[in-house]
Formats: C-alpha cells, sequence, structure tokens
C-alpha cells in the first residue's frame, strides 16, 4: 500500500535562446518483473488525459549525469478537457534504475513532485526556468513484499507506456492538492526525484536513479511541449557554479540544465489527468498527495 506525504537540429527551451546540451541516451530499458501497480492497482484516480508524453515509442532515457532531478515543460494541456478552468487530479509516470547495479530489499519508494505554473521569462543560462509554484508533495509507497529493481529497468507508477492516449485512470492522487487551472496553458512544468528506503529509512537519491524519457516517436498529440519542436527536450540537474546540487531539492533548475538526444520529439515521460470542473474530482486513493499547497510569485 502507499502512505502519501505532507531532430538533430539544435533545440531550444521556448522560454530561453540557449542551445540546449545533447545528452547521450540509454535506449534499452526493460519493465521489472515484479509489478508494482498491482499493489495499488484497485486504487486508480478518475480523470481526462490532458497531457501524455508516455505514448508510441519504448521508454528510454538519458545518460547524462547527474540525472537525479528530472523535468519537463509544458507550453499546454489539451484533449477533451475544454478551455478551462479544469483541475488537476492524476499522474502517471516512471522510475528508472541506470546506477548500472540491482537495487535489493526496496520496502519504499518516494516520488518527489514539483508542478510550476509559470516560467521567470530570463533567458542567462543561471536563470532559473520557473517562477510559480503550484504545489509540492511527496507520495509514498510502501510495498508489502520487498522489490530488487535491476539496472536498466524501470516501474510504471499507473499507467504503462502505450501505443495510443491511455484511457485508464490515474496512478498517482493529485486531486487532494486542489491545484485548479484557470486554462490549459496556466501550468509551465513538472519536475521528478525518486527516493529508497532499503530497510534504514529513505536515502538521498542513489546517482542514476531517475525518470523515464520519451524520443524518436511521433508527434504529441495530448498537449504541446514548452520546448522548441520537433527537437524537443527535458531538464535534468546537470548544475552549475550558481546552481550546487542541493539547490535542486525545490524542484526548479536553471535554463543551461535543458537537454536533448540526437532524435525529435524527445520529452520527460508523463501523463496528467484532469476534470473540466473545480472540485470535481474528491477520490482519495492509495496515492493521494496529502501536501500543503505552496504558491510563489
Amino acid at each position: 500500500m502507499s502512505k502519501i506525504l505532507a531532430a538533430t537540429a539544435i533545440a531550444c527551451f521556448a522560454g530561453s535562446a540557449l542551445a540546449m546540451g545533447q545528452d547521450p541516451q540509454i535506449q534499452t530499458l526493460t519493465r521489472n518483473s515484479q509489478l508494482l501497480e498491482q499493489q495499488y492497482n484497485p486504487n486508480r484516480v478518475a480523470g481526462v488525459t490532458v497531457w501524455d508524453t508516455m505514448y508510441g515509442t519504448a521508454p528510454s532515457t538519458t545518460g547524462g549525469s547527474p540525472r537525479t532531478y528530472i523535468g519537463g515543460a509544458i507550453g499546454s494541456l489539451g484533449n477533451a478537457a475544454g478551455s478551462g478552468p479544469i483541475t488537476l487530479t492524476g499522474l502517471d509516470c516512471t522510475m528508472v534504475n541506470t546506477t548500472g547495479a540491482t537495487i535489493n530489499n526496496i520496502v519504499g519508494i518516494r516520488l518527489n513532485v514539483t508542478i510550476w505554473g509559470a516560467y521567470t521569462g530570463l533567458t542567462g543560462a543561471a536563470d532559473l526556468v520557473f517562477g510559480s509554484q503550484l504545489a509540492q508533495a511527496s507520495a509514498d509507497f510502501t510495498l508489502t513484499t520487498p522489490l530488487s529493481l535491476a539496472t536498466n529497468t524501470y516501474i510504471p507508477f499507473g499507467n504503462d507506456f502505450a501505443a495510443g492516449p491511455s484511457a485508464a485512470l490515474a496512478g498517482i492522487d493529485l486531486s487532494t492538492l486542489n491545484i485548479t487551472l484557470p486554462s490549459l496553458t496556466s501550468i509551465a512544468g513538472i519536475s521528478f526525484n525518486w527516493q529508497l528506503n532499503t530497510g534504514a529509512g529513505f536515502a538521498p537519491t542513489p546517482a542514476g536513479l531517475t525518470s523515464g524519457l520519451i524520443t524518436g516517436g511521433a508527434a504529441q498529440t495530448i498537449g504541446t511541449s514548452g520546448f522548441t519542436l520537433p527537437a524537443g527536450g527535458f531538464f535534468r540537474n546537470a548544475g552549475a557554479a550558481t546552481r550546487p546540487q542541493s539547490s535542486y531539492s525545490d524542484g526548479n533548475f536553471i535554463n543551461s540544465d535543458g537537454r536533448t538526444f540526437a532524435t525529435n520529439n524527445t520529452a520527460a515521460a508523463f501523463r496528467l489527468y484532469a476534470t473540466p470542473t473545480p472540485g470535481a474530482a474528491s477520490l482519495l486513493g492509495v496515492a493521494g498527495l496529502v501536501a500543503a499547497r505552496r504558491r510563489r510569485a
């Protein structure tokens, strides 16, 4: 159960004219044979898919280091949720082990997620990308059976990568965060970080524990990227003299953290779900996020 706590062309981030770094790609990932989703499958969350970058291609991730924080840039949400306001209800995403070794005796998994409502509009390499935080929360998954996760394997939290849009229910509940967006462009990005408990409590994220990405597939049909297309892109905690690794716990990135691959349609892999009527979703699942909503100017 889970307990939730408080194109080879040069790509650019749409909020900055900086050319993004090109990362090596880890192309072969295998789905973990011990399906974590079976432990919380009955507790899914309703909503319409309004963002989907888990479609049409096999999952991959970056070989660039460090990669313990991964982020996506959102230009607009889409699909059948109308023009807004909408309330975010759920999330699908993936955890990937690229540490080079099997991680044994996993009894707890923590997802740290930050959702952003606006870009700063600053364009310098060391300038922060996001400037208005909608929510920051942690989702804890307590495993009834210890899990072993081999290197270059991934776990889908919610629905897996699919050939088309997901019609299923979300795996992680966002409804208790009460994030109501006035329009489909009232969201700018999201960041992911994972921690593991192997028996002694949650430890700092090991190097190589990261999130899934997509690249080389068809163009996105639900939602619009905040990165220049067709290349696309993602953020990782590459860091700089002005952005030490300890700073990334705020879930933000700097413009020089933007990355892409040598193929088009690169993106952080996740789905967002929403209801078109504010407050319509009140389902509480085992992955319900119960964290204080925070806003920053």
